[in-house]
């Protein structure tokens, strides 16, 4: 690994039909992607969703700015349970990760 560049791993977008939501499938989906992603050894867990609903989480915005990757702002998150070392303040080039079966095309959500 080149210093200044870490992998990082991101969880995938991800939705539950209205008539489903405020039942606890989302958070549900959301642990259990983290909980995969812990039991891979992986170390840094990013994502882009919502600045109200991923805190809860642990996922900071304000210590993913640190992170130069392909998003930023406030729906640029770090999974902040996990240390970052010095290095970490460059370079993240997120792949997909606990998201098996899942879907990305915006048509299936």
């Amino acid at each position: 690994m080149e210093q200044g560049i870490l992998e990082a791993v991101s969880l995938a977008t991800m939705a539950v039909h209205p008539k489903y939501q405020r039942q606890g499938i989302g958070s549900a989906l959301v642990r259990q992607g983290l909980e995969f992603c812990r039991e891979s050894d992986e170390s840094i867990v990013v994502l882009v969703g919502h600045p109200e609903y991923y805190p809860r989480f642990g996922f900071s915005a304000e210590l993913a700015k640190n992170l130069h990757g392909p998003f930023s702002g406030e729906v640029w998150m770090v999974d902040a349970s996990r240390r970052l070392n010095e290095s970490g303040s460059r370079g993240i080039p997120p792949r997909p990760c606990c998201s098996k079966g899942a879907s990305a095309a915006p048509g299936d959500w």
